[in-house]
């Protein structure tokens, strides 16, 4: 694979900690269907087909799970490639749900409760004081993409 730039030992600690989170029977792989949601944990938004394409370039022959090193390589190639902004955007774009430009605390309830995961009322308002420097309640693009950038590691 061309392309591909080393990642530094805090990403790579990133990178495992998402593995991980995926690699629930604890055989240092995971199935290619969850590929996309640990990729989406690091901060990358690609297309089925993008994944496709990557996920073909590797040495492996095995076609239904990806192992660690595998994983890498598919994070490695795909880190000169990103345009945070636009991915921050899109991520942004989830949680606002109503399309108001701003999201809300009931919009964080609603986008977790449907992945299926479980925040408390208290964390979420955690996370909105965090990121709301206008004291408004509400989470707003500049405020979450600067939320984002200090918190990431990739």
């Amino acid at each position: 694979m061309t392309g591909r730039r080393a990642l530094t030992p805090m990403q790579l600690q990133e990178a495992k900690d998402a593995f991980d989170l995926f690699d629930t029977t604890g055989t240092n792989t995971i199935e290619q269907k969850e590929l996309k949601i640990a990729l989406m944990t690091l901060g990358f938004n690609i297309s089925k087909e993008e994944l496709r394409t990557v996920v073909s370039e590797l040495d492996s022959s095995n076609t239904t799970t990806i192992d660690f090193k595998d994983f890498i390589q598919i994070v490695e190639t795909l880190l000169p490639s990103r345009d945070p902004v636009k991915e921050l955007t899109e991520a942004f774009n989830l949680f606002d749900i109503d399309h108001t430009g701003r999201i809300t605390a009931k919009n964080i309830m609603d986008v977790v409760a449907s992945m299926d995961e479980q925040l408390t009322e208290p964390e979420i308002h955690e996370i909105i004081a965090e990121a709301d420097k206008r004291g408004e309640g509400d989470i707003t693009l500049e405020e979450f993409i600067d939320l984002i950038k200090d918190n990431a590691i990739f």
